[in-house]
Parts: C-alpha cells; sequence; structure tokens
C-alpha cells in the first residue's frame, strides 16, 4: 500500500516482452487504415442498432461510439419459466445465454449487455448474433412481435 496517488501507480517498469509486440500491433493497425477499422465496426454496428429495437432491446440515444453499443433490457421483462413470480431477466441473464447455449461473447456492464464488434468480425458473426438476441428476446417476452 503506498499513500495518495501513489497507491494508483502501477510501479513503471518497463516490460521488454510487450514492446515488440505493441509496435507489431501498431503496424498492424497503420497497415489496415484507421478510417478502415472505423468504417468495418460502423457497418456491424449499424445493423445490430438497427435491429435491437424490434426485438424489445432499449439503445441510448444517439450518438454514440461505432464500435460499443449498450443494450438494454425493458423493465417490465419477465423470465419465461418465472412468469408467476414476475421474476425480472436481466443484461446479465442475457451474457449468459449468448455465452452458455450459443458461445457468443459480450459482456454485461451497469446492467447494460455490452456488444463491440471488432476489425475480426464478420457480417455472419452480426447475423449469429441477432439471432440469439432474437431467440432471447422472444423466450423472455422482451417485445410482442420480436419476429
Amino acid at each position: 500500500y503506498q499513500p495518495g496517488a501513489s497507491v494508483l501507480q502501477a510501479g513503471g517498469r518497463p516490460n521488454p516482452v510487450l514492446l515488440p509486440m505493441l509496435a507489431s500491433s501498431l503496424t498492424k493497425v497503420l497497415e489496415w487504415g484507421v478510417g478502415n477499422i472505423h468504417q468495418k465496426c460502423l457497418e456491424l454496428s449499424s445493423r445490430i442498432i438497427k435491429e435491437a429495437p424490434s426485438m424489445g432491446y432499449m439503445l441510448p440515444p444517439a450518438p454514440h461510439s461505432p464500435h460499443i453499443i449498450g443494450l438494454r433490457i425493458p423493465a417490465a421483462a419477465s423470465t419465461s419459466s418465472d412468469d408467476d413470480n414476475n421474476s425480472r431477466c436481466t443484461a446479465a441473464d442475457c451474457v449468459k445465454y449468448l455465452e452458455q447455449e450459443k458461445g457468443i461473447l459480450v459482456s454485461e456492464r451497469l446492467g447494460v449487455i455490452r456488444i463491440s464488434p471488432s476489425i475480426y468480425n464478420t457480417k455472419e458473426d452480426v447475423n449469429l448474433l441477432l439471432e440469439a438476441l432474437r431467440s432471447f428476446s422472444k423466450e423472455n417476452n422482451l417485445c410482442r412481435d420480436s419476429t
């Protein structure tokens, strides 16, 4: 433990193994082009942003980052197995479903499903994600018309 702001220091010790990795990563980013990376992430996320509300998911108001999407589950949504108990499904439930049932990795942050398409993702990946989100929506009654 260090007193004051020193508690936030990471130690400042250089790690020689990381330097070549950093150099290689920056070279790759420059090779792809920052604008191209931005455009690809925007194309992938635009479809999610367009289709998710029709499944009952809520989005924050625009503008937002083209490569990070936060989907909220309506407060009135209840889990299909616990309708009698009025149990509410959560973003964490959706994240667990996507990972365990569909093999899709997203995360939950502050009650929001965080989706971050990357340069490595494809249109097929987005199709699989949307299919899985639609399935979760139907199973949990997020929207009356989640076709």
